[in-house]
């Protein structure tokens, strides 16, 4: 038997993820094995929604398939679309026409890297608070510029001259 279910609590400590669920009226399975997919492990917060598998009449014989929460769930994703999300704003989406990493105001950190490399086709462009933009181009770099399409002014001047490469903004 399929039903819906909303989940209560789910406990993530051990080789599974167990959940406590509210089902029908009177219906409260306790210790249900939640199934997820490879690759991607998430605790849904308490409220949210899936479909409770029944495969023998007891709650340790019935599994939980999907969690899903309306006040989290991103809405508007483009045919094609995918969104990772979590419940506190972050989100990674992969659209049609780009790719965005909405860090919900958070720091974001990599760790344990040897080397952390950014790539762009034709160009990176950096900044810290949208305060000033480091702007780098095949043959081009702009340092301190005021919008993300900015050149500089003015060569850098370097110990061997001045730079045919690296550009910057001194006000």
């Amino acid at each position: 038997m399929l039903r819906r279910a909303t989940l209560e609590a789910l406990a993530d400590d051990g080789a599974h993820q167990l959940v406590d669920l509210r089902g029908l009226v009177g219906d409260k399975p306790r210790g249900v094995h939640r199934i997820q997919s490879f690759g991607l492990s998430a605790v849904p917060p308490a409220g949210a929604h899936g479909i409770i598998a029944d495969l023998g009449g007891r709650s340790d014989r019935a599994v939980l398939l999907g969690l899903e929460h309306a006040d989290h769930r991103p809405r508007q994703t483009p045919p094609g679309g995918t969104v990772l999300y979590d419940a506190h704003g972050k989100a990674l989406k992969f659209f049609p026409d780009g790719t965005e990493w909405d860090a919900g105001g958070k720091p974001v950190t990599i760790s344990n890297a040897p080397k952390v490399t950014v790539k762009g086709n034709a160009e990176v462009v950096s900044s810290a608070a949208d305060a000033r933009f480091t702007r780098v181009r095949p043959h081009r770099i702009d340092l301190g510029v005021l919008s993300p399409d900015e050149e500089a002014p003015y060569r850098v001047m370097t110990e061997g001259g001045l730079s045919n490469v690296v550009w910057a903004r001194v006000d």
